[in-house]
């Protein structure tokens, strides 16, 4: 009887697609990149510059089930990570996903503490700087002095965000 009522008993429609069903990326919409838009829409701006799409590859499409794996806009599911860390935050594994979190912690802190320097304590922006190169004093001079462009553009980034 169980055989029949299964044959003959109409079934609700999946509504998640299945695994391994290929989806349009969520993250660079297809494109295989993440452009200025994407970061923009994802609301990563402080922490995503463009380039390949990590979250498809450079592909375009992910497994649909990617989506409840790691979130679209994950800060540090960037092309930073090496392809052995992409696999394992995909899959789950603890000691990658605590380094995520203390990754995402880190750059939340580093930002809380530039809007405090920049918007309680009135500092400059060239004085924030200078607070964060006192541990590159001993890098090359382009080294320093590239490291130090970067920091001042990061930092008027955090600054005209949080305005």
């Amino acid at each position: 009887m169980n055989f029949f009522k299964r044959l003959f008993t109409k079934s609700e429609p999946d509504t998640q697609p299945r695994a391994g069903t290929l989806i349009k990326c969520p993250r660079c919409l297809g494109k295989g990149h993440v452009d200025k838009e994407d970061i923009r829409r994802l609301e990563q701006e402080l922490s995503w510059n463009p380039g390949r799409c990590v979250y498809c590859n450079g592909f375009g499409k992910v497994e649909a089930d990617m989506i409840s794996k790691v979130a679209v806009n994950e800060e540090y599911f960037t092309t930073a990570l090496t392809q052995k860390e992409r696999l394992k935050v995909i899959a789950g594994d603890p000691k990658a996903l605590d380094r995520m979190q203390k990754h995402n912690e880190r750059r939340a802190t580093f930002i809380a503490d530039i809007t405090r320097m920049y918007f309680m304590e009135n500092m400059e922006v060239e004085d924030i700087v200078e607070v964060y190169l006192q541990q590159d004093k001993g890098l090359s001079p382009t080294a320093y002095q590239q490291r130090k462009e970067e920091l001042t553009d990061y930092i008027r980034k955090v600054a005209s965000r949080k305005k």
